[in-house]
């Protein structure tokens, strides 16, 4: 669990200081925050969020709508992507302006926390071990096959 946890904060922290380090403008120039803690975004500045997607309607992120209909969408190394390619549970940066109460991104960008194979399941269902690294399971882990590209419901283990 402590390793896990340590990974999450320091792709947590690389995002946030990716996510500062993309942040340019005039004059003032833009409000940069995000995580956990909030957008930072306040009305008529451009920003940065970086946290989990809890909801579609275009995206919510740490409790805040971002509409994504103009907004570059890349993951993976792929870019283009369109809303399909987002998933509830993605950790994503997005780079969005204020007007008004509608936020509006112009790029939502996310890649996967782990990748690969599973290459053990704890009975108890609680961890798992993909490529070397240790990951515990609970109810806000999102599992998603490449084959079958629909988010996998916690799995349900006994022996």
């Amino acid at each position: 669990m402590k390793a896990w946890t340590c990974f999450r904060h320091n792709l947590f922290l690389g995002l946030t200081l990716l996510a500062l380090a993309s942040c340019s403008g005039e004059g003032g120039g833009p409000t940069a925050g995000g995580g956990t803690g909030g957008t930072g975004i306040t009305a008529g500045t451009t920003g940065v969020s970086v946290g989990a997607i809890t909801a579609f309607g275009s995206i919510t992120v740490n409790d805040d709508k971002y509409e994504i209909g103009g907004a570059s969408i890349s993951g993976d190394g792929e870019i283009g992507l369109t809303q399909n390619d987002l998933r509830k549970g993605h950790i994503v940066l997005v780079n969005a302006t204020i007007s008004g109460s509608t936020r509006n991104a112009s790029s939502v960008t996310f890649e996967d926390t782990v990748e690969g194979p599973v290459e053990f399941l704890a009975q108890d269902g609680l961890s798992m071990v993909v490529m070397g690294q240790t990951v515990q399971i609970d109810n806000t882990t999102t599992l998603l096959d490449d084959s079958n590209p629909i988010p996998m419901p916690q799995p349900d283990i006994s022996f």
